[in-house]
């Protein structure tokens, strides 16, 4: 029997192996406002800036979990935290971390394609490992949550704010320091308020969708622990078969 748990051990060692290399990424779409694509080089390097502006619009990410604001490519919400990492073009990469106990912490890539935001269309993969495991069910769900994500008077309310305090050119430094600074002014006073510095906005529709934008971000992160899961238990298992030896 002890020789059976070691076949067990090597068949899913090797299973696990072409379970990595033949890993495909997950695959996600966001329909899209067109007018967002003249801010994709001022927000997605700066994803801290961009959640701000999100919140500041009406639709904050998180409604029961503070955000803490790490650096200017990076920021945290709960165990979760967001970090943007580099660009190719216009696919911008960013890393997904959850922290566990002990002070260990998983994490999965994320590439967030703009290249096709003109067009109303916005591509997200995620490379967790063992991708193949995810249930299709759960991905089928968060493409769901995404298209609730899609509604179009929420984003409206993300160009409105964008375009009333952006002026000048994408490749103007001095334009996008002071729409960085507007943001966290408006993020401040916001905070003294107790409300969003739109005004007039839809509060429950807002709520809904902040805590949509809070459901995905906790599935993409989510998705970097659920193959440490599945290893773990069979793990467990194999330990109970040369227990039983």
């Amino acid at each position: 029997m002890r020789k059976a748990a070691v076949l067990i051990f090597l068949s899913m060692t090797v299973w696990c192996g072409q379970a990595i290399s033949a890993s495909e990424p997950i695959k996600l779409e966001l329909t899209v406002a067109p007018e967002l694509a003249n801010y994709t080089d001022v927000l997605f390097p700066s994803p801290a800036y961009a959640a701000l502006a999100l919140q500041n619009s009406g639709l904050a990410l998180s409604l029961s979990k503070p955000m803490t604001l790490i650096s200017r490519q990076s920021f945290q919400i709960g165990p979760g935290k967001i970090s943007y990492i580099d660009r190719k073009g216009q696919v911008f990469k960013y890393q997904a971390t959850m922290a566990l106990i002990f002070g260990k912490e998983i994490s999965v890539p994320i590439e967030i394609d703009a290249g096709d935001m003109a067009s109303g269309r916005l591509h997200i993969r995620a490379y967790p490992a063992l991708a193949g495991l995810i249930p299709q069910e759960l991905i089928v769900r968060i493409e769901s949550k995404l298209q609730i994500l899609s509604n179009a008077n929420a984003q409206k309310q993300l160009v409105s704010y964008l375009s009333e305090r952006f002026h000048g050119k994408v490749t103007d430094p001095e334009a996008i320091s002071r729409l960085y600074d507007t943001i966290v002014f408006d993020a401040y006073n916001q905070a003294g308020r107790g409300g969003a510095v739109g005004g007039g906005k839809d509060t429950g529709a807002s709520e809904s969708l902040s805590s949509q934008w809070a459901l995905i971000i906790s599935i993409l992160i989510w998705l970097a622990g659920f193959p440490v899961f599945v290893y773990i238990i069979r793990r467990q298992r194999m330990r109970r078969l040369e227990i039983a030896q």
